[in-house]
């Protein structure tokens, strides 16, 4: 009988990073996993956004992005995860500023 997964726990001012699967023609330089297509018309990959948790309330987790947009995401969507020690460190740039985070009295209905 396998184990279930632990529950993620997020936590206001958290660096989370969502990777976003994505196709088109010409990836970017962000892109990993990067993989062709099946006739060859362009190619599939992922780009990870860099966010921070403005909010949760175990169920949800609210995102904030560099640009101030906000996100409401499932916190048990297993595209999003708590960035390590050294992903803080080598992306602390593309992360928002911990500052400008100013968390929403409630989650939205």
């Amino acid at each position: 009988m396998p184990w279930p997964k632990p529950a993620k726990s997020f936590r206001p001012g958290d660096r989370v990073i969502f990777s976003m699967p994505r196709h088109g023609a010409n990836p970017g330089l962000g892109a990993k996993d990067i993989r062709p297509e099946r006739h060859g018309e362009g190619y599939r990959y992922i780009v990870e956004d860099f966010w921070i948790v403005a909010n949760t309330d175990g169920a949800q987790v609210v995102v904030k992005t560099r640009q101030g947009r906000i996100h409401i995401l499932d916190a048990a969507d297993a595209r999003i995860h708590v960035a390590s020690w050294w992903q803080r460190l080598i992306y602390r740039h593309r992360f928002p500023k911990s500052q400008s985070v100013t968390p929403p009295r409630s989650l939205p209905a």
